[in-house]
């Protein structure tokens, strides 16, 4: 191998090395050697370094004899990067046979020399020497050894200037902390001395600068609550002498509630422009993910609210069935509820104390196609857009039928809520479930498995829904654990999942339930899912 590699460089250089033109060109240059300009004249010289014709150390020419420069090989991908204030990532991609590199540095001033600092085997090389508000020029000359002669590849250079590296704020987020009180945030970078923090409103049409901070993020104490505001974060180095200021980045803080169900047709589109809109107002503690599609291609979203890393995990699945899109019409209402009531008391607790460790996976609208045909064209559908039952469909007892689907998860919108529960399950995180349906005003709580654990904690689960929301027991409706005669979701939860569940029905009419019922069922709801995440702390 080292024959081949040795002939392949060797047919490069004239094959000189036997002559008496030859001198051997050995660097014998150390880390603090100076040259008076490039160690080899391969590239074009700055302006200021053009016409000098001193020689290098030890000897070396300026110009090194051609038959000396292997022509192959260039240095590509030459970068910088700034990892601190004080210290550089000089990058290059590998040249091919190169034996090791040098590294050269002067600062970007007329006259200044090139100083060796460093000679690697690496394609990077981090400088730790770096002073503020100082500018330089870094040059790079591969280097082949060949018969122990010493054989110059091609040089590259590149310039950092201070000012031009301040990187810009980037990820701007808010969280609203209370009715007077937001968090704006953003990605850290140890290259910003400072951030400065600019505020303005309707009525103010100018930012006016609120404070400075070292730290990424903000808390602003004097927002009113349904008022817009547009805040601006600079990020700033600062030098021996003077300041830069990089490029800064903006958003949007609108201190008002979203969510609007006073009236009867909340759309597929309501909700998602919805989401959107609290995710971005509460980004510390609401995320949505989009976690499968609907027949028609809609997005089925996973909302998490919470703390999105919290160790356990409730899943509350909403709007199996089309024309009960009530139940979706009250989740957007409890998410928003406990984003806004984030850091005050409900039962005794902070709110934030119980999401921080077990928070809410919300499948709000399971079907969306459903509930766009029932508000639009056939307003007691029940099924999605396949005219299948979703509350069929699942892996436990499945019977297929027209209704029910050819195949046990058969639907797209099945197959999202699976893969919801597996990977909660897989995280050992999911500790419940727990179902919304919107007929009858009624709870489902019976499990006839042998398992202790879920046995008892559906039980808990049961009674907190009972006693918060007034609800009946199912009594006879439904036969066995469920309301549904097979591929209900509820069962697939207790006996193949084996995780506790209960199915709760908000509605007292016949669906779809009309909105004038939302104020009550709202009343009836507004703790529920936060008193049964509770149980487990």
């Amino acid at each position: 191998m080292n024959k081949k590699r040795n002939l392949f460089l060797a047919g490069i250089v004239i094959c000189a090395v036997c002559t008496s033109i030859l001198t051997v060109i050995r660097t014998t240059c150390t880390e603090a050697t100076t040259i008076d300009a490039d160690p080899v004249n391969l590239i074009s010289l700055d302006e200021e370094d053009q016409g000098n014709e001193t020689s290098g150390p030890d000897g070396m020419p300026e110009t090194v004899p051609e038959e000396m420069i292997v022509t192959t090989g260039a240095i590509t991908g030459l970068q910088i990067e700034a990892r601190t204030i004080r210290q550089l990532v000089v990058s290059w991609d590998p040249c091919e046979q190169a034996d090791y590199y040098e590294i050269y540095r002067r600062e970007k001033k007329t006259g200044t020399e090139y100083t060796k600092i460093a000679e690697t085997d690496q394609t990077e090389y981090i400088d730790k020497k770096i002073q503020k508000n100082t500018n330089y020029v870094y040059k790079l000359v591969a280097i082949y050894d060949i018969n122990e002669e010493t054989v110059f590849g091609q040089t590259a250079k590149i310039t950092y200037n201070y000012k031009e590296h301040i990187p810009a704020v980037s990820h701007l987020k808010t969280d609203a902390r209370a009715d007077k009180a937001v968090e704006i945030f953003w990605d850290d970078n140890p290259t910003t001395d400072q951030y400065e923090i600019y505020r303005k409103d309707v009525k103010n049409k100018k930012y006016v600068r609120l404070g400075t901070t070292r730290k990424n993020s903000y808390i602003d104490r004097t927002v009113a609550f349904g008022k817009k505001y547009y805040y601006k974060v600079v990020p700033v180095r600062i030098g021996d002498e003077y300041t830069f200021s990089g490029t800064a980045d903006t958003i949007v803080f609108h201190h008002v509630e979203f969510v609007n169900t006073k009236h009867q047709y909340y759309t597929y589109n309501e909700m998602k422009k919805d989401l959107k809109q609290l995710e971005q107002k509460y980004a510390r503690h609401c995320r949505v993910d989009i976690v499968g599609s609907s027949v028609q291609k809609r997005n089925i979203y996973d909302v998490v609210v919470g703390n999105p890393d919290a160790p356990e995990s409730l899943l509350v699945v909403s709007t199996l069935h089309a024309r009960e899109y009530i139940a979706s019409m009250l989740c957007m209402e409890q998410i928003e509820y406990y984003l806004r009531h984030y850091n005050h008391t409900i039962d005794g607790k902070k709110v934030s104390d119980v999401l921080d460790h077990v928070n809410i996976h919300y499948i709000v609208m399971a079907n969306p196609d459903g509930v766009m045909i029932s508000q639009t064209k056939n307003r007691y559908l029940k099924n999605n857009a396949n005219n299948v039952n979703l509350n069929a469909n699942y892996p436990y007892q499945f019977v297929a039928s027209p209704t029910s689907g050819s195949k046990a998860a058969s639907e797209p919108e099945t197959q999202a809520i699976l893969s919801v529960c597996k990977k909660l399950k897989k995280e050992k995180k999911l500790q419940a479930i727990f179902n919304y349906h919107a007929m009858g005003q009624i709870v489902f709580g019976r499990y006839s498995g042998s398992n202790g654990y879920i046995k008892n904690m559906t039980t808990k689960m049961y009674w907190v829904a009972r006693n918060t929301t007034g609800y009946a027991d199912q009594g006879g409706y439904g036969s066995g654990s469920s309301q549904s005669s097979g591929g209900g979701f509820r069962d697939y939860a207790l006996y193949s999942l084996k995780v506790p569940s209960i199915t709760v029905e908000i509605g007292s009419v016949s669906c779809p339930v009309p909105y004038s019922y939302m104020p009550t069922i709202f009343r009836q709801n507004k703790y529920v899912i936060l008193r049964e995440a509770a149980l487990f702390l």
